[in-house]
């Protein structure tokens, strides 16, 4: 009786463990993941360029580098990486490729689709959500 209910204790806690580093396994988090929502965007080389806010705008940047930057009623598909603070992201849609490069600083991220001197290059700034 003794020896039965050992067993099933060692069992029992065989069980959690094994459970535990399962769950464990998949919560990794990956640093610059999630979801963003975006504050505004302007032309950074432009002084007299305003904030521009009447459009929402998202990116999602997945665990597995890629996402989708929600902005002008589209969706496109992007493909990113983070190297300390400074964030490289690829936009693909149809045969076209825009690179953009942006900086992740707590849970403000910037991006630019260019030059960040060029008085047409675009700034988006988003807030973590």
């Amino acid at each position: 009786m003794k020896k039965r209910f050992a067993v099933s204790v060692c069992l029992i806690a065989l069980a959690v463990l094994t459970v535990m580093s399962l769950a464990a396994c998949g919560s990794k988090e990956v640093p610059g993941a999630g979801t963003y929502t975006g504050d505004y965007y302007k032309f950074v080389g432009d002084p007299d360029s305003a904030k521009v806010t009447a459009e929402p705008f998202s990116i999602e940047l997945d665990k597995d580098g890629t996402g989708k930057f929600n902005r002008d009623g589209q969706t496109y598909n992007v493909e990113w990486r983070l190297d300390g603070e400074k964030l490289y992201l690829t936009e693909r849609f149809l045969a076209l490729k825009i690179e953009y490069t942006g900086v992740l600083s707590g849970t403000e991220l910037k991006i630019y689709n260019g030059d960040p001197m060029n008085e047409f290059t675009c700034m988006y700034v988003f807030h973590k959500d």
